[in-house]
Order: structure tokens, then C-alpha cells, then sequence
């Protein structure tokens, strides 16, 4: 057999888990698209890295708790390594950055933690420039964005382990303890969400295509090289080659429970349309270009509200956007 992924020829032991066009946590359905043309190797990658940034760290893992999916009390996050975040509108974070985390109560509403940070300013009482312990400059950087040296530096770090030694493997030298909460602070105050649609969403949007020209067309079909692009993009990342993927707001199910993926022939384009839990609809270019592969519009609705999967007419693309590249 042959990953449509890695391409690999590998014995029928090397394909024995499933992969699901939309990922198994957003749901299970009844008559549900399901692949065995998915090596485990490749399942097991998408697994921890794509659908795990999906259910953990996207606007759609948000939505998984508002629509049931996910009580709040279970709600994982990627922690530090999260991309999105939450930045606190008031109490002693104020302007500081954060992440969500479980329900610590038992209800509905999310708690939230800070990033393990640094802030610099010129007087006690700021403004402080605000650094993510990842982000964190030297001394000669912190010169080069203006600082002055020889005027006092001050200091506050949060979730910092050992702030002194952090802040020497930066070059700073501190004539005192730097100020710092030992714990995080609690009680509700105010706070903004931040999601951030990126490479990782595109990536697992394209996957999700993918997977589903494989269902409903033919795993043969999904393994033609002018689906290489988006192949390696869905597998590799940006290293090894890229297709066009395009996120806007979802405009046609919106208050609906469920997921939408069709497939279509643009022009000369091979186009997947896709939504889960209807937020944002991605448009995901397959393939560009004359080909002779047969491609007939399909489409289903991955329906929450009863479990099932059901074909429906495709809906319209988004209007007035061109999906070709500029040149």
C-alpha cells in the first residue's frame, strides 16, 4: 500500500489506524468519512502536531466548549507554546500576556494563566516594555532599542523560575531581587482574546482537504503529483513547498452545529471549501493548472445537533475574491 502522504509503499501492518477527514475531536458521526490509505506514521504526526493545535490552540478549540464538545473543566491548552493568547485588560498583569487553561471552579468560564514574562522599564512605575520569557533580548538589544545605559533599569518577571540567573544569561547584572509574583494572581478581572490563524490552521486545513478528495473521490486519485503541493505542505510544513489556503469569516452556517467540507472544479483549479463548527470557512487551493483528473462537486455537513453525516449541495465560494496568485 501507498501513504498519500509520505508516498511510501509499506506493508498492510503499517496502516492500521484510521484517519478521519475532520479530526475525531470534533466529533464522531454516523456513516463517517474515515481513510486507510493513511500510513501511521503520518497519522500518528498529524495526531500530535495538526489536530492537536486544532483542539488545543485555535479559534475552533474555543468553540469546542461553547457548543459542547469539550466541558470547560476539561479544556487543555498548548500552554506556553501557545500562538493564541489573552492579554489582561486590568489588575497587577495589566498589559501582560496570558493563556487559557481549565475551569477552576467547576463552571463554564475558563481560567487563565501568564506566560512566564519579563517587563523592562526606565522608572518604577513604567511604562514597562513587555517580553515573553521566549522573546526576552540581551542587554545589547535592549541598548539598541533605545535604552540608555547607566540609568537604572527596573524590572518585573513573572513565572520566572530562577529570575536572577535568567536575566544574567542575558547580560543583565542586578544590584537587587528583581520584583516578581511567586504566585499567580487570582480573581476574575478583564482579559481579550487574541487567536491568531496561521501557518498551523493552513496546514491543517489543508489536510482536511485532502483527506477528504481521498473519501469521496478515491485514495488513487489523491496520490497524482499535481496534489504534491499541497501534500507536502499538510506533511513538511513550508520547507517543502506550499499551496494557496484562504481564511475568512463564515458567512453561510453560521448559528448551525456541525462542520462543512465540499469539493469543486474553479476554473482550472481543483478548490476545497471547508468550516468547522462554522467560524471560519477556508478555501483551500488542491491543484492549478490543465489536469485530466475528474473532479465532481460533492459536499457534506458533519451535523452536531444529530450525530450524523449528510451530502448536500456545495455552497457558493466566497464572491468577489479571485483565488488566483498574483503575479
Amino acid at each position: 500500500m501507498r501513504c498519500i502522504y509520505c508516498l511510501e509503499d509499506k506493508d498492510a501492518s503499517a496502516f492500521k489506524g484510521r484517519e478521519h477527514v475532520t479530526p475525531q475531536a470534533f466529533g464522531l458521526f454516523t456513516n463517517n468519512l474515515v481513510l486507510k490509505c493513511v500510513c501511521d506514521d503520518c497519522n500518528r504526526y498529524f495526531g500530535r502536531e495538526l489536530d492537536l493545535k486544532l483542539a488545543r490552540d485555535s479559534p475552533e478549540a474555543f468553540d469546542r466548549i461553547t457548543v459542547g464538545l469539550k466541558p470547560a473543566t476539561e479544556f487543555e491548552s498548548l500552554g506556553p507554546r501557545s500562538t493564541s493568547h489573552v492579554e489582561f485588560q486590568e489588575g497587577p498583569l495589566v498589559g501582560g500576556k496570558g493563556y487559557a487553561v481549565a475551569s477552576r471552579d467547576g463552571g463554564e468560564t475558563l481560567g487563565v494563566l501568564a506566560f512566564p514574562q519579563v517587563w523592562f522599564a526606565h522608572a518604577a512605575d513604567g511604562p514597562y516594555e513587555k517580553f515573553r520569557a521566549d522573546n526576552v533580548p540581551t542587554k545589547e538589544e535592549l541598548v539598541a532599542r533605545g535604552y540608555k545605559p547607566g540609568i537604572p533599569l527596573f524590572v518585573r518577571t513573572f513565572e520566572i523560575e530562577d529570575p536572577t540567573a535568567f536575566l544574567a544569561s542575558k547580560g543583565f547584572k542586578l544590584d537587587g531581587e528583581p520584583r516578581r509574583l511567586d504566585e499567580q494572581p487570582e480573581g476574575r478581572v478583564r482579559i481579550e482574546n487574541v487567536l491568531r490563524i496561521a501557518e498551523p490552521e493552513f496546514r491543517a486545513a489543508t489536510k482536511i482537504a485532502l483527506n477528504y478528495l481521498a473519501a469521496v473521490i478515491g485514495w488513487e486519485t489523491a496520490l497524482d503529483p499535481i496534489f504534491g503541493n499541497a501534500r507536502n505542505f499538510a506533511r513538511y510544513g513550508k520547507t517543502r513547498g506550499r499551496v494557496r489556503v484562504y481564511a475568512f469569516e463564515n458567512r453561510w452556517f453560521l448559528g448551525r452545529k456541525g462542520h462543512y467540507v465540499s469539493l469543486r472544479r474553479a476554473e482550472d483549479m481543483i478548490v476545497a471549501q471547508l468550516s468547522l463548527l462554522m467560524r471560519t470557512q477556508y478555501i483551500v487551493v488542491l491543484a492549478d493548472g490543465d489536469t485530466s483528473v475528474t473532479i465532481s462537486s460533492t459536499a457534506h455537513v458533519f451535523d452536531l445537533d444529530d450525530g450524523r453525516l449528510k451530502e448536500i449541495e456545495p455552497l457558493p465560494l466566497v464572491p468577489g475574491r479571485s483565488l488566483k496568485p498574483i503575479t
